[in-house]
């Protein structure tokens, strides 16, 4: 059962040797799945600079997280958020994504995201 969306700067957070990320995300991969949307597979790829074997690394750290897309669903409470709260596209199709789900969302980023009413969040 997929419990958890990950917003990208948890996984990049991860990526990158971050202590609280690591052990966040490690606990929580032992008892639940997770989810990411595929905005977040989008920045994660797009950087300029990202060389062939950090894509190899990007490929293998996201095995096995389900990746979801942006379908009229998900678009609908998308446009509601970013209607409402102003938000930016990314944040508020990354936040759809887990009140779509009934998901917790994982951030780095709390402050955006604790306003949305119906949305679980959790700092890693």
């Amino acid at each position: 059962m997929i419990n958890y969306t990950l917003d990208t700067n948890a996984l990049i957070y991860y990526s990158h040797g971050d202590a609280g990320a690591i052990d966040t995300l490690e606990r929580y991969a032992r008892e639940s799945a997770f989810n990411i949307s595929v905005i977040t597979e989008i920045e994660l790829f797009s950087k300029a600079d990202t060389t062939q074997h950090e894509q190899s690394l990007i490929r293998e750290m996201l095995r096995g997280i389900y990746v979801v897309s942006v379908d009229s669903a998900v678009g609908a409470i998308t446009s509601r958020l970013r209607r409402e709260h102003r938000m930016k596209l990314g944040d508020s199709i990354i936040a759809a994504t887990a009140i779509f789900f009934g998901t917790t969302l994982l951030t780095r980023n709390v402050r955006d995201f604790k306003r949305i009413p119906g949305l679980s969040v959790e700092a890693i």
